[in-house]
């Protein structure tokens, strides 16, 4: 997503209008929830600034060694993993993810999960199937502590907080900020963030369903003075509360996120490559700081993304290459995830009819998919 908006355009102020007042309801509902589970201020507020030199490099005796099938579910397990690209929003990918394992990490303990999640531009049934391919038809050994949450990579402003999303503003930060408490984690006092720096919030609560188009969406995902009746497509359509005015706190599912900023505006040549290698080389090290401290706090779940190929124009098939590059390297192959998702929303097509896409998702699909680290 990117924030697409034009200078008298009718619709897009409105939709600017929309998304602002959006924005303004989250944080008077998150102010709400938070008196009612004072305890999880701090967390919601809490967040670690990292800078590349502060995150030392993989030690190969801590990896996990996930382990995926080489031909086909019964088959023989090798380490590693499969990477899966999804032309879906992260958050709802997140909830897939969470339910697959089983339970969904929640402010309060984890539950068993048996909420409805959506999944809107893929069938739901096709989901779970692709996001099954590394499993076995029968168990297998996995970790015995519960998993830490599913982490969300955000593709951060490098200026400003939420990038601008209280104005209303379309984009893969804004949608993570309108739909959860990250905006709380993301402290003026980390701005302008460093070159080679990322923000790690531990814990992201979720209040909204996904953003279904500009004249909908964002539905709050239970009852409240500020909510009506949460449609079916809601995360937790089945799980609130059904008494009007009263929040479920302890059913809000959690994610883990880092907020990375690319580098704005590089120079591309007209192939649809960097110009100067030393942008992609920065693109890398951004890459190997993310997964390291995905590591280092134990998370074994991600979702990452087309990072920078929004509205800061960087090249989408040269950062799908960086990624699978970093990927590849010694230090972060033979089954550090679990799972390795690319969610990669896209709605360029060869033409109005096709069901071809040409945009980011098409790159990333092309370069990533499939693809064995």
């Amino acid at each position: 997503m990117t924030d697409n908006s034009a200078p008298g355009n009718i619709f897009s102020v409105t939709a600017k209008l929309k998304l602002s007042q959006v924005a303004v309801e989250t944080e008077d509902v998150l102010k709400q929830i938070l008196q009612r589970i004072p305890a999880w201020e701090k967390y919601t507020g809490s967040a670690i600034l990292y800078d590349y030199d502060d995150v030392a490099p993989l030690n190969p005796k801590d990896c996990p060694r996930f382990e995926y099938p080489k031909d086909g579910p019964k088959s023989k397990r090798d380490p590693g993993t499969r990477i899966i690209v999804f032309n879906e929003d992260s958050l709802q990918l997140a909830l897939t993810i969470s339910r697959l394992r089983g339970s969904i990490t929640t402010v309060g303990e984890q539950t068993e999960d048996d909420a409805d999640h959506h999944l809107s531009n893929e069938d739901a049934a096709t989901s779970v199937r692709r996001l099954s391919i590394n499993d076995t038809a029968e168990e297998y050994d996995r970790p015995k502590a519960p998993p830490k949450p599913v982490l969300v990579l955000n593709f951060a402003s490098d200026t400003t907080p939420g990038g601008r999303w209280r104005e209303g503003v379309m984009g893969q930060e804004a949608e993570l900020c309108y739909r959860t408490s990250l905006s709380r984690s993301l402290s003026p006092a980390y701005y302008p963030l460093k070159l080679l720096s990322a923000i790690y919030s531990p814990k992201v609560f979720l209040i909204r369903g996904p953003h279904a188009g500009r004249e909908g969406g964002h539905h709050l995902c239970f009852r409240s003075s500020v909510a009506s009746t949460p449609p079916p497509t809601c995360p937790l359509a089945k799980k609130i509360n059904p008494k009007p005015g009263a929040f479920q706190p302890d059913e809000f599912p959690v994610v883990s996120v880092i907020s990375v900023a690319a580098i704005r505006d590089p120079c591309v040549t007209p192939d649809g490559t960097y110009q100067h290698g030393h942008d992609k080389n920065i693109m890398k090290y951004k890459i190997r700081l993310m997964l390291r401290i995905a590591a280092k706090h134990g998370h074994t779940m991600l979702i990452l993304g087309a990072l920078g190929c929004g509205s800061f124009h960087n090249p989408p098939k040269d950062v799908a290459k960086a990624f699978l590059e970093v990927l590849k390297e010694q230090e972060f192959r033979g089954g550090w995830w679990d799972y390795l998702v690319f969610a990669v929303m896209d709605n360029v097509r060869e033409s109005e009819t096709s069901n071809v896409f040409t945009g980011n998702y098409y790159h990333f699909m092309n370069e990533l998919d499939g693809e064995i680290v």
